[in-house]
């Protein structure tokens, strides 16, 4: 408890010494993120929007997380509606973290939305996102779209490390034919 009252008496000089600096922000972002305590994120995210603070791919990717594991979908979705399609194109974690929230609630339909709008935009998903959607895939029972996705990688050149040869083998021997 003494270390959360630190972090507000921190937090609230910040304020006064810097009103609206996007890396406080970005670190009490952070530190929300990491405690869970979405409440708090969802109140910063209205006052960054109030001070005008403007948001980078960290702070997009903090409360996507934040608000999909709150089971916020309709926040995570007027969030993406809120960063345009320049930023997204410009910071494919943005990309990479909608498609892990989505795989892990299995919502399959707007993955393949956002893997359509990243593909258009000539945005490349990274190992990260792939592994997610494998782990997704391979809970949902579904070979031929971990086949495809494995396929998918392989032509976009990403090279796989341990962690990814374990998922494919774990996806592979738990997938139903």
């Amino acid at each position: 408890a003494g270390q959360w009252s630190a972090v507000d008496q921190l937090w609230q000089e910040a304020k006064r010494n810097n009103k609206c600096d996007p890396t406080v922000y970005g670190a009490m972002m952070s530190v929300r993120t990491t405690a869970g305590d979405w409440h708090r994120i969802h109140a910063l995210h209205r006052e960054m929007k109030s001070c005008k603070v403007p948001l980078d791919g960290g702070h997009i990717v903090l409360m996507i997380k934040a608000y999909a594991a709150a089971g916020w979908w309709s926040e995570v979705d007027s969030l993406w509606k809120e960063v345009d399609g320049v930023q997204r194109e410009q910071d494919d974690r943005m990309y990479g973290v909608m498609v892990l929230v989505h795989a892990r609630a299995r919502h399959w339909k707007k993955i393949e939305q956002l893997r359509n709008e990243a593909r258009l935009a000539g945005v490349s998903l990274s190992l990260h996102a792939y592994v997610s959607l494998l782990h997704g895939y391979q809970k949902a029972g579904n070979l031929h779209m971990i086949e495809t996705l494995h396929a998918e990688m392989r032509t976009a050149g990403l090279s796989p490390n341990n962690h990814m040869f374990a998922t494919l083998i774990k996806a592979y021997g738990g997938a139903q034919r």
